[in-house]
């Protein structure tokens, strides 16, 4: 009976922390960002001055010819610049950071 009793609470003791790591939200993991919710964060706030590809630039930055650190967009999209506004009320600070990886990591890094 001691022994059922230990491989239950051994079971229990390596189940628990998976079932905590299963449930964890899947698009923010520590600076791991899930692409396609990236993408959609970046369609539903970005594109629309910044184009799909970073490439438009009326009177906006062209965000794939941009030296921006990620930080540097990050600071940007909180709290805006130029004409851009700051989106510190509309987005979380998650939302803020996996856009602007995306920003980033895509546009700025994968065009040069």
């Amino acid at each position: 009976m001691k022994k059922v009793k230990f491989i239950i609470t051994l079971i229990g003791l390596v189940m628990f922390p998976l079932l905590i790591i299963a449930g964890c939200p899947r698009h923010i993991n520590e600076r791991t960002f899930d692409k396609e919710v990236q993408v959609l964060l970046y369609q539903r706030n970005c594109a629309h001055c910044h184009g799909n590809r970073g490439d438009v630039g009326t009177d906006s930055v062209y965000l794939n010819e941009s030296d921006m650190s990620e930080e540097q967009i990050a600071d940007a999209t909180r709290y805006g610049v130029g004409m851009m506004p700051g989106y510190e009320d509309k987005l979380t600070d998650e939302e803020i950071e996996a856009v602007s990886n995306y920003v980033y990591e895509f546009l700025i890094h994968s065009s040069r």
